[in-house]
């Protein structure tokens, strides 16, 4: 392969880099992953299943609502069987920072959230807040975040089931609210059901993803690919 070929392919290289690494926000979508065989015999295999990636790994859901087995199915994340984790991932705006989340999983619940430079850049830009952790059956918390500042957040919830049926133990199995908790459950909405999030020129919640190549993209680099060959 001569010296041109090589710089041809080079170029080729670093006009589709760009097309492959960066983000676009999906609007009122979260990223969700079901990880089974977790679990067994073994409660500290929680909160262990993997977390869906940008990069495809994992399915676009448009609301997170597990108040019950056929709401669950309806949203794209069954809850039957046992041992199993359901990971979500998804990114929102708050004007001042302050916000917070209730649950009341059946079995078990943990959330991290992240400051994050935009919907579209998720390198951190400060440390995450408090791990929100619930171990207990059958009891509704609440995770309290205040950041100082408001901007773009990254959340994940990873929901873990032991066996016995996976829903909400009552009410509203898991919801956010733009303020600090008052301890009352009337003031979550489901996300994707009601939740109301604040929104950032024009950008609401959903997820950052790798989108897949362009078919013009792909139909250039074939033809590229084949000019190459005929030049051999």
């Amino acid at each position: 392969m001569n010296t041109k070929t090589l710089l041809t392919l080079a170029t080729v290289g670093a006009m589709a880099a760009p097309m492959y690494a960066a983000l676009t926000h999906v609007p009122n979508q979260a990223l969700a992953l079901r990880t089974d065989g977790l679990n067994v015999g073994d409660p500290n295999d929680q909160f262990t299943g993997a977390l869906p990636s940008n990069d495809g790994t994992g399915a676009l859901v448009s609301s997170i609502n597990v108040d019950t087995e056929a709401a669950g199915l309806a949203a794209g994340t069954p809850l039957n069987g046992d041992n199993f984790d359901w990971a979500f991932t998804f990114q929102f705006h708050d004007a001042d920072g302050a916000f917070s989340f209730t649950e009341n999983f059946d079995d078990r619940v943990q959330v991290n959230i992240t400051p994050i430079v935009s919907a579209t850049d998720l390198t951190a830009t400060g440390a995450a807040g408090p791990t929100h952790q619930d171990t207990s059956w059958n009891t509704r918390t609440y995770a309290d975040y205040s950041f100082g500042g408001g901007g773009w957040f990254a959340a994940e919830v990873i929901m873990t089931e032991d066996g016995g049926g996976a829903q909400s133990a009552g009410g509203i199995g898991f919801g956010y609210s733009n303020a600090a908790s008052t301890g009352s459950e009337g003031d979550y909405g489901l996300i994707g059901g009601g939740a109301t999030f604040d929104v950032d020129g024009g950008l609401d919640w959903g997820s950052a993803i790798i989108p897949e190549p362009s078919s013009s993209l792909i139909a250039a680099l074939g033809g590229m690919l084949l000019f190459l060959r005929r030049r051999r």
